[in-house]
This record gives structure tokens, C-alpha cells and sequence, in this order.
């Protein structure tokens, strides 16, 4: 019999709230297993355990440098779950609390992964906003126009008019939904290099 699995969306830009959030599924018996880059968390139901959480924030240039890097933290005792070499987020966790509770040699070290954080979502923030103006300003279509091409279609009626209104509708809203998916998706970095900004400003005050 297959384990039974559950899958959840969340994105957080607060490392200490996610493995906060984490270490309370798994004392309702749900273990993490594997997270996207969508933000879709995969827990294995289980036993409830007491299980510590922690998530580091780096990219390495190749597969060999992250495979160092998270061997090193397997002989420290912790356990890896999720991550790669471009994810970003690395997902560690032990069953030992009283032990190797954190995987962070200084409150520095700890403050640094929302500084690599912010830089990360500034870089998204600029990279598709000159995309999306090259796109826009190249492009022969006008944004944010809705309308209908097919010639005649309002004149139709029955199931001529509903068929190519149907047919037509996706791409009506593709062409001239676009740059509201991209203007959003801008917002949603720019929020999200403030907070880890925030986080980041707010962790070195704690060093000090």
C-alpha cells in the first residue's frame, strides 16, 4: 500500500516562519518529502515527530560544488530533503533536536541566505522587466486588447456563435491578458526582494 501524500501551496520569504511551519506538519505526522519552484510542498504522512527544520539559500556554478555542499551537511547529521544546484532554497532537517539544531556557525552566516534572497529577486525583477518591455515594445499587437477577431462572430447565434466564441476565447485572453500576468508577476518579486530585504535588515540587528 502506497504512503498517503499531501500536497500544499505556500510561498514564504521568512526562512525562520517556514521551518517553524514545516517542524508543526511533521508533529501532525506529515514529513516533508520534496518542494518546487512554484512553491508546492510534498509531505509523506507518518508517525508525528519532533523534527527540526532548517533551509540554507545559495546556487552553485556546477552539480559537483552542490553535491560537496550537501554531503558536507549529511556528515554533520542532518538530512537533506529538497533542493538542487539552481533552486536556491536547500532543505535540511534531524530528528535530533537536542543536537546539531542548527546548521549555521553564526547569526551572520544565518542573516546572509535573505541578503542572497533579495539579490536573487532584484535580479527576476530586472531580467523580466527588460524582457517584457523588449517584448511589448517589439511586438505589432496592442496590450491589453480583448478583442475578438473572427469575422462575424457577433452575428452568429446557436451553436455557431457559442463554438467560435468558445474556440476564440483562450487566445483573446492570452494576447491581451499578457501583460497583466507580467505586470503582477514584477509586483510579486519586487514585494518579495522587499521582505527578504526586511528579514535581512532585521537579522543583523539581532548579531549585533
Amino acid at each position: 500500500m502506497s504512503k498517503q501524500t499531501k500536497r500544499i501551496i505556500r510561498w514564504y520569504s521568512n526562512f525562520e516562519k517556514e521551518e517553524k511551519w514545516l517542524n508543526q506538519m511533521s508533529m501532525q505526522g506529515w514529513h516533508l518529502t520534496h518542494v518546487n519552484s512554484f512553491g508546492v510542498y510534498i509531505f509523506a504522512h507518518g508517525v508525528p515527530q519532533n523534527i527540526v527544520y532548517r533551509i540554507d539559500y545559495r546556487a552553485f556554478k556546477n552539480q559537483n560544488k552542490f553535491e560537496e555542499y550537501a554531503t558536507l551537511f549529511v556528515d554533520s547529521g542532518w538530512n537533506f530533503i529538497a533542493g538542487g544546484k539552481n533552486t536556491g532554497s536547500q532543505y535540511f532537517c534531524t530528528m535530533n533536536p537536542q543536537e546539531n539544531s542548527d546548521i549555521f556557525s553564526d547569526k551572520c552566516s544565518r542573516a546572509g541566505r535573505y541578503k542572497k534572497l533579495s539579490q536573487q529577486f532584484c535580479l527576476l525583477t530586472f531580467t523580466f522587466f527588460m524582457s517584457t518591455f523588449i517584448f511589448l515594445s517589439s511586438s505589432t499587437q496592442k496590450p491589453f486588447d480583448f478583442t475578438y477577431l473572427t469575422p462575424g462572430l457577433w452575428e452568429k447565434t446557436g451553436i455557431h456563435f457559442w463554438m467560435s466564441f468558445l474556440f476564440e476565447t483562450p487566445f483573446v485572453l492570452l494576447r491581451g491578458g499578457s501583460p497583466i500576468v507580467s505586470i503582477a508577476f514584477l509586483l510579486f518579486c519586487i514585494i518579495y526582494a522587499i521582505k527578504a530585504k526586511i528579514c535581512y535588515d532585521q537579522a543583523m540587528k539581532d548579531t549585533l
